[in-house]
């Protein structure tokens, strides 16, 4: 009976390698399921912790260009799956992942903060430009109202110095004038010819010298020079212009001329 059962086995040798083979078949068959399980959870997982950081992070003020955003999740890949990311928490794995897409992300974010810096800059210079512009017109405008305010001014002020000197000049000449008519009065037998012929010449010396400048009696000194040189060249003229024997009663100068000479004298 022993004899009989030991010799089972080998009569049925090829169930028992079949039944092996289906045993080893799943076993290794499990074993495939259970790796491609592990795969697809550790691929899920990745993929997730991808998503989490890089897929829907963003930050306000700043654009990331799609290679940068390629480049992080390559790397991310590569260095989750060359880990055990079924064996640790889900937190490790999000912060290395963060880490390694700061290392791409941050010269970036740098170089439009400086970016942003710059351009801020450029803009506050322009405007302090443009506000020193408008100030410099604004002064620039205001010294040219000064300016032109001066000039008036001056003008104004020369026209009145020009005004009162020739007022000045015409009162020193009308008073000078007089001043000679009036000495010419006071000369007894003197031609009315000579008296206007003085007067003559005492107008246009005084319109010719005077500035306005001179005082009345400068003035009246001067029609005292003037009379006398010309009453000396009278009376010189009339005493050798006179015959011999010449008597003054003889002279028949009378008072109708001397009135005429008055009005010659007059009109001039």
């Amino acid at each position: 009976m022993l004899e009989t059962e030991r010799r089972a086995p080998r009569d049925d040798a090829p169930a028992w390698t079949e039944l092996n083979a289906f045993l080893e078949a799943e076993e290794k068959r499990g074993k495939q399921e259970a790796a491609e399980a592990l795969k697809h959870r550790r691929r899920q997982l990745i993929q997730r912790i991808k998503d989490q950081v890089v897929g829907r992070w963003s930050s306000p003020g700043y654009t990331v260009p799609a290679e940068i955003r390629a480049r992080a999740l390559m790397e991310i890949e590569r260095e989750l799956a060359a880990r055990a990311v079924e064996e640790l928490a889900e937190w490790e794995l999000v912060a290395l992942a963060e880490g390694i897409r700061d290392t791409h992300y941050r010269p970036v974010m740098e170089a439009q903060d400086e970016a942003k810096r710059l351009e801020e800059r450029r803009r506050r210079e322009e405007q302090e430009h443009q506000q020193t512009r408008l100030r410099e017109d604004a002064d620039r405008a205001e010294r040219q109202r000064e300016e032109a305010r001066r000039a008036a001014e001056q003008r104004v002020s020369q026209e009145q110095a020009q005004q009162q000197e020739e007022e000045r000049v015409a009162a020193l000449f009308e008073h000078g004038t007089d001043f000679a008519c009036d000495a010419l009065q006071e000369v007894d037998d003197l031609d009315p010819r000579d008296r206007r012929s003085i007067l003559r010449r005492v107008k246009g010396e005084l319109e010719a010298a005077l500035t306005g400048k001179e005082s009345e009696r400068a003035v009246e000194a001067r029609v005292d020079e003037i009379l006398d040189e010309e009453l000396g060249e009278a009376e010189d003229g009339d005493e050798d212009n006179r015959p011999d024997g010449y008597d003054e009663d003889d002279d028949h100068y009378d008072e109708d001329d001397e009135d005429e000479g008055d009005e010659n004298e007059d009109e001039d």
